[in-house]
């Protein structure tokens, strides 16, 4: 597959920044985006758009929300005496798919590795 002209090789740049996704793959999804219902891509871009837009981190834990609180300290039921230290959101919420945690959560937004001389800001 080779180099896409204007727009169309922009889209392909900026797809093949995601993880997972190469020149190829980045190729194959914007073709896929143009080639059947334009509105699926443009709901894409309003969806990208929104959450560039609206998303930020929990006033309390760090995770990332739409609101105020995320979902997680949001819900009166969660044991707030139980906080799980996470790297990022992304660990959060493999925690909460597992459903076996009911307490809180405190994201770092990176690596703490004190032998590394990586330690908080």
């Amino acid at each position: 597959m080779g180099e896409s002209p204007g727009v169309i090789g922009k889209l392909v740049q900026e797809l093949t920044k995601l993880p997972g996704v190469g020149p190829k793959s980045a190729e194959r999804i914007a073709h896929f985006l143009l080639a059947g219902d334009r509105r699926n891509a443009v709901l894409l871009a309003e969806a990208l758009r929104a959450v560039a837009e609206q998303v930020r981190p929990c006033r309390e834990c760090f995770n990332l929300t739409d609101a105020d609180l995320c979902p997680v300290c949001a819900d009166p039921r969660r044991d707030a005496g139980t906080i799980c230290v996470v790297e990022t959101p992304r660990d959060l919420s493999l925690f909460e798919r597992a459903g076996n945690y009911r307490g809180r959560y405190h994201v770092l937004g990176g690596r703490l590795a004190p032998l590394d001389n990586l330690g908080p800001d």
